[in-house]
Protein backbone atom coordinates (compact mmCIF):
# COMPACT_ATOMS: atom_id res chain seq x y z
CA UNK A 1 0.00 0.00 0.00
CA UNK A 2 1.23 3.46 -0.57
CA UNK A 3 2.19 5.70 2.39
CA UNK A 4 1.79 9.42 2.13
CA UNK A 5 2.70 11.74 4.83
CA UNK A 6 0.00 14.04 6.00
CA UNK A 7 -0.33 17.49 4.22
CA UNK A 8 2.34 16.23 1.95
CA UNK A 9 2.34 17.01 -2.10
CA UNK A 10 5.89 15.54 -3.31
CA UNK A 11 4.07 12.64 -3.88
CA UNK A 12 2.11 10.98 -6.30
CA UNK A 13 -0.32 8.48 -6.98
CA UNK A 14 -0.26 6.54 -9.73
CA UNK A 15 -2.96 4.09 -11.08
CA UNK A 16 -3.59 1.74 -13.83
CA UNK A 17 -6.44 2.15 -16.80
CA UNK A 18 -6.98 -1.10 -17.89
CA UNK A 19 -9.02 -1.24 -22.23
CA UNK A 20 -12.56 -2.18 -21.65
CA UNK A 21 -12.12 -4.51 -25.09
CA UNK A 22 -10.31 -7.02 -23.58
CA UNK A 23 -9.20 -6.01 -20.01
CA UNK A 24 -5.90 -6.77 -20.48
CA UNK A 25 -4.02 -3.56 -22.43
CA UNK A 26 -3.15 -0.34 -20.79
CA UNK A 27 -6.10 2.60 -22.12
CA UNK A 28 -3.66 5.26 -23.00
CA UNK A 29 -4.70 8.35 -24.26
CA UNK A 30 -7.72 9.18 -21.80
CA UNK A 31 -9.02 12.01 -19.85
CA UNK A 32 -9.72 10.28 -16.36
CA UNK A 33 -12.16 11.41 -13.63
CA UNK A 34 -10.69 11.23 -10.34
CA UNK A 35 -12.73 11.26 -7.48
CA UNK A 36 -11.35 10.60 -3.43
CA UNK A 37 -12.44 9.93 -0.44
CA UNK A 38 -9.95 11.06 2.65
CA UNK A 39 -10.87 8.46 5.17
CA UNK A 40 -14.24 6.79 4.35
CA UNK A 41 -15.81 10.72 3.55
CA UNK A 42 -17.90 10.80 -0.04
CA UNK A 43 -16.06 10.88 -2.87
CA UNK A 44 -14.98 14.56 -4.15
CA UNK A 45 -13.20 15.59 -6.86
CA UNK A 46 -9.39 16.16 -5.88
CA UNK A 47 -7.47 19.66 -5.56
CA UNK A 48 -4.20 17.94 -7.56
CA UNK A 49 -4.13 17.65 -10.97
CA UNK A 50 -4.31 14.06 -13.57
CA UNK A 51 -1.87 13.53 -15.86
CA UNK A 52 -1.04 10.75 -18.10
CA UNK A 53 2.08 8.61 -17.58
CA UNK A 54 1.93 6.14 -20.06
CA UNK A 55 1.36 2.33 -21.41
CA UNK A 56 -2.21 3.27 -19.28
CA UNK A 57 -0.40 4.58 -16.26
CA UNK A 58 -2.01 7.66 -14.94
CA UNK A 59 -1.09 9.98 -12.09
CA UNK A 60 -2.95 12.54 -9.52
CA UNK A 61 -0.87 14.79 -8.45
CA UNK A 62 -2.18 15.84 -4.97
CA UNK A 63 -2.61 19.18 -3.37
CA UNK A 64 -2.43 19.33 0.85
CA UNK A 65 -6.23 19.39 0.89
CA UNK A 66 -5.78 16.05 -0.69
CA UNK A 67 -3.64 14.63 2.25
CA UNK A 68 -4.79 16.72 5.26
CA UNK A 69 -6.77 13.87 6.72
CA UNK A 70 -4.83 10.97 7.89
CA UNK A 71 -6.17 7.54 7.60
CA UNK A 72 -7.61 5.60 4.26
CA UNK A 73 -7.37 7.86 1.10
CA UNK A 74 -9.20 5.92 -1.93
CA UNK A 75 -8.75 6.90 -5.69
CA UNK A 76 -11.25 5.97 -7.94
CA UNK A 77 -11.14 6.47 -12.02
CA UNK A 78 -13.01 6.68 -14.78
CA UNK A 79 -13.03 6.98 -18.32
CA UNK A 80 -14.49 6.03 -21.86
CA UNK A 81 -12.96 2.95 -23.52
CA UNK A 82 -11.57 1.95 -20.35
CA UNK A 83 -12.51 -0.38 -16.87
CA UNK A 84 -13.00 1.52 -13.77
CA UNK A 85 -9.42 2.03 -11.59
CA UNK A 86 -9.66 2.37 -7.51
CA UNK A 87 -6.38 2.48 -5.88
CA UNK A 88 -6.09 2.95 -1.62
CA UNK A 89 -3.79 4.90 0.16
CA UNK A 90 -2.41 5.10 3.72
CA UNK A 91 -2.38 8.66 4.56
CA UNK A 92 0.08 8.91 7.92
CA UNK A 93 1.33 11.82 10.56
CA UNK A 94 5.03 10.74 10.28
CA UNK A 95 7.12 10.92 7.19
CA UNK A 96 7.85 7.19 6.25
CA UNK A 97 10.76 8.72 3.30
CA UNK A 98 13.15 10.33 6.31
CA UNK A 99 15.40 8.51 6.40
CA UNK A 100 16.90 10.02 9.04
CA UNK A 101 14.30 10.81 11.85
CA UNK A 102 11.00 9.38 10.34
CA UNK A 103 9.88 12.73 9.61
CA UNK A 104 9.23 13.25 13.88
CA UNK A 105 9.60 16.92 14.31
CA UNK A 106 9.72 16.71 17.51
CA UNK A 107 12.37 14.56 18.17
CA UNK A 108 16.12 16.07 19.18
CA UNK A 109 18.54 15.52 16.02
CA UNK A 110 21.27 15.33 18.38
CA UNK A 111 19.96 12.67 20.29
CA UNK A 112 18.99 10.55 17.77
CA UNK A 113 22.24 10.32 16.11
CA UNK A 114 24.59 9.17 19.21
CA UNK A 115 25.21 5.95 18.91
CA UNK A 116 26.04 4.76 22.31
CA UNK A 117 23.47 4.60 25.65
CA UNK A 118 26.61 6.19 27.18
CA UNK A 119 27.12 9.03 24.82
CA UNK A 120 23.51 9.74 25.69
CA UNK A 121 23.56 9.66 28.93
CA UNK A 122 26.89 12.30 28.87
CA UNK A 123 25.08 15.33 27.55
CA UNK A 124 23.79 17.19 29.56
CA UNK A 125 26.60 17.51 32.12
CA UNK A 126 26.16 18.11 35.52
CA UNK A 127 22.47 18.18 34.74
CA UNK A 128 22.32 19.09 38.68
CA UNK A 129 24.74 20.33 40.52
CA UNK A 130 25.60 22.34 43.66
CA UNK A 131 27.21 26.08 43.66
CA UNK A 132 29.37 25.30 47.89
CA UNK A 133 26.77 27.05 49.25
CA UNK A 134 24.32 24.39 49.91
CA UNK A 135 22.05 25.93 46.61
CA UNK A 136 21.21 23.51 44.14
CA UNK A 137 21.77 24.78 40.48
CA UNK A 138 20.66 23.68 37.43
CA UNK A 139 23.37 22.80 34.66
CA UNK A 140 23.80 23.95 30.74
CA UNK A 141 22.94 21.48 28.36
CA UNK A 142 24.76 21.58 25.02
CA UNK A 143 21.36 21.02 22.35
CA UNK A 144 18.63 23.04 24.16
CA UNK A 145 20.93 26.06 25.02
CA UNK A 146 21.11 25.79 28.49
CA UNK A 147 18.43 24.77 31.46
CA UNK A 148 19.92 27.42 34.51
CA UNK A 149 17.67 29.11 36.34
CA UNK A 150 16.65 32.70 35.42
CA UNK A 151 18.26 35.67 37.59
CA UNK A 152 14.96 36.37 38.99
CA UNK A 153 14.04 32.99 40.28
CA UNK A 154 15.32 31.85 43.74
CA UNK A 155 17.45 29.13 44.08
CA UNK A 156 16.63 26.13 46.19
CA UNK A 157 18.64 26.05 49.42
CA UNK A 158 19.49 22.72 51.71
CA UNK A 159 19.48 24.10 55.10
CA UNK A 160 21.71 22.26 57.62
CA UNK A 161 20.79 20.03 59.93
CA UNK A 162 22.10 19.93 63.72
CA UNK A 163 23.08 16.34 65.00
CA UNK A 164 24.45 14.86 67.80
CA UNK A 165 28.25 13.66 66.73
CA UNK A 166 30.50 11.81 68.82
CA UNK A 167 28.39 12.00 72.31
CA UNK A 168 30.55 11.29 75.42
CA UNK A 169 30.40 8.20 77.94
CA UNK A 170 27.42 8.42 80.98
CA UNK A 171 31.14 9.82 82.98
CA UNK A 172 31.32 12.66 80.63
CA UNK A 173 29.05 14.31 83.04
CA UNK A 174 26.10 16.68 81.80
CA UNK A 175 28.48 19.96 80.46
CA UNK A 176 29.63 16.91 78.05
CA UNK A 177 26.13 16.07 77.63
CA UNK A 178 24.69 20.12 76.74
CA UNK A 179 28.12 21.13 74.98
CA UNK A 180 27.03 18.33 72.37
CA UNK A 181 23.42 19.25 71.98
CA UNK A 182 21.54 20.95 68.97
CA UNK A 183 21.14 24.62 69.28
CA UNK A 184 17.73 25.77 69.69
CA UNK A 185 16.58 28.47 67.37
CA UNK A 186 16.98 32.25 68.88
CA UNK A 187 12.70 32.38 68.13
CA UNK A 188 12.40 29.70 70.26
CA UNK A 189 14.68 30.16 73.22
CA UNK A 190 17.79 30.01 74.62
CA UNK A 191 19.70 26.41 74.33
CA UNK A 192 18.44 23.47 76.14
CA UNK A 193 20.33 22.20 79.13
CA UNK A 194 20.21 19.29 82.01
CA UNK A 195 20.94 19.61 85.69
CA UNK A 196 21.88 16.11 86.45
CA UNK A 197 22.51 16.51 89.96
CA UNK A 198 18.86 18.38 90.98
CA UNK A 199 17.35 16.65 93.84
CA UNK A 200 13.70 15.90 93.67
CA UNK A 201 12.88 18.30 96.80
CA UNK A 202 10.01 16.09 99.41
CA UNK A 203 6.88 18.02 99.29
CA UNK A 204 5.33 19.41 96.14
CA UNK A 205 2.04 20.46 95.37
CA UNK A 206 -0.67 18.27 95.33
CA UNK A 207 -1.50 16.66 92.08
CA UNK A 208 1.63 17.50 90.59
CA UNK A 209 4.24 15.93 88.36
CA UNK A 210 6.55 15.95 91.37
CA UNK A 211 4.31 15.18 93.89
CA UNK A 212 3.58 11.77 91.55
CA UNK A 213 7.34 11.87 91.39
CA UNK A 214 7.85 11.60 95.01
CA UNK A 215 4.80 9.17 95.85
CA UNK A 216 7.12 6.49 93.42
CA UNK A 217 10.00 7.22 94.80
CA UNK A 218 8.59 6.81 97.99
CA UNK A 219 6.45 3.25 97.01
CA UNK A 220 9.75 1.99 95.62
CA UNK A 221 12.25 2.93 97.99
CA UNK A 222 11.06 4.15 101.52
CA UNK A 223 9.30 2.27 104.16
CA UNK A 224 5.68 2.17 104.62
CA UNK A 225 3.35 2.18 108.15
CA UNK A 226 0.40 1.93 108.90
CA UNK A 227 -1.50 3.18 112.18
CA UNK A 228 -4.56 2.43 112.31
CA UNK A 229 -6.65 3.57 109.17
CA UNK A 230 -4.07 5.93 108.16
CA UNK A 231 -1.25 4.63 105.84
CA UNK A 232 1.96 7.21 105.71
CA UNK A 233 5.20 6.90 103.32
CA UNK A 234 8.61 8.13 103.61
CA UNK A 235 11.55 9.63 101.90
CA UNK A 236 14.56 6.99 101.29
CA UNK A 237 16.01 8.11 104.71
CA UNK A 238 13.22 6.63 106.55
CA UNK A 239 12.10 9.23 108.73
CA UNK A 240 10.82 11.98 106.39
CA UNK A 241 7.27 11.20 105.28
CA UNK A 242 6.06 12.08 101.93
CA UNK A 243 2.40 10.98 101.87
CA UNK A 244 -0.15 10.07 103.70
CA UNK A 245 -3.57 8.32 102.89
CA UNK A 246 -6.76 7.24 104.52
CA UNK A 247 -7.81 3.34 104.38
CA UNK A 248 -11.16 1.94 104.44
CA UNK A 249 -10.39 -0.35 107.18
CA UNK A 250 -7.76 0.00 110.21
CA UNK A 251 -7.41 -3.75 110.42
CA UNK A 252 -8.29 -5.39 106.79
CA UNK A 253 -7.77 -2.02 104.01
CA UNK A 254 -8.61 -3.02 100.59
CA UNK A 255 -8.69 0.56 99.53
CA UNK A 256 -7.78 4.23 100.10
CA UNK A 257 -10.40 6.50 101.02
Amino acid sequence: MLELKQGATDKVIPFLMVSSANHIDGATGLTPTVTISKNGSALAAPAGTVAEIGAGWYKLSPAAADTNTAGSLILHAEAAGADPSDRECLVVSVDPYDAVGGGLSRLDAAVTTRATPAEILATPANPLATDGTGRVTVGANADKGGYSLAANQAAVTVGTVNTLVNPPPDSAGAAAVNARLPAIPAAVGSPMTLDLTQAVPTANTAQSVGDALNAARAQGFGKWVQAGNILTLFAPDGITPVRTFTLDSATDPTQRV
